[in-house]
């Protein structure tokens, strides 16, 4: 299924809201989607250079995450998490 622009607006607002959530606050991100999924890619810097990592999310989540206060932070928990161990 693919999203109309308007919701990808959402989406793009919604990931740049939770990864300044987390704390990351000098970021680079790109999203797609996929069947299933969508595919953020985000670079972010770490001491003196830069990380990158994709983040798949389920496409319902992000729908969730929209309407969902405790299914953003549940998110951004988990965004977290993953972007910690990477950098």
């Amino acid at each position: 299924m693919k999203w109309s622009i308007d919701e990808l607006s959402d989406i793009r607002s919604l990931v740049s809201d939770v990864l300044d959530d987390i704390g990351l606050h000098a970021y680079v991100f790109n999203v797609e989607q996929d069947e299933a999924h969508w595919i953020v890619s985000v670079d972010f810097p770490h001491h003196d250079d830069w990380q990158a990592a994709d983040l798949r999310v389920d496409k319902g989540v992000l729908r969730d995450c929209l309407k969902d206060p405790e299914a953003r932070k549940a998110l951004g928990s988990t965004w977290k998490k993953k972007l910690d161990r990477i950098g």
